[in-house]
């Protein structure tokens, strides 16, 4: 399986373990997304 994000090989956030969590910026209302990488997808 391939990802369009480059994921650091010591990352605990790959392609095979998406963790689902809330975040937010100072534009934004709290968000559900998922970590890969370093990088946040807002679901």
């Amino acid at each position: 399986m391939s990802t369009w994000v480059e994921v650091p090989k010591n990352s605990d956030f790959t392609i095979y373990n998406l963790p689902f969590g809330v975040f937010k910026n100072k534009k934004l209302s709290p968000r559900i997304g998922i970590a890969i990488g370093d990088k946040i997808v807002d679901l």
